[in-house]
């Protein structure tokens, strides 16, 4: 399980996954789903639509 979130605003571009982790996403721009398995994020993206941004 995972936490998805959506947000207006991307985060900068090469950001490491621990400054990822701490980055402080604008609470009036974003929403997560806490628990989330990977199986609910493309059917997500399809219903509201928006980018699948895969950093690992």
């Amino acid at each position: 399980m995972q936490v998805i979130i959506c947000s207006r605003t991307a985060p900068p571009v090469g950001m490491t996954d621990d400054a990822l982790a701490r980055f402080q996403w604008p609470k009036e721009d974003t929403f997560q789903i806490k628990n989330a398995f990977d199986s609910v994020y493309d059917p997500f993206l399809t219903y509201c639509g928006g980018e699948k941004d895969l950093r690992t």
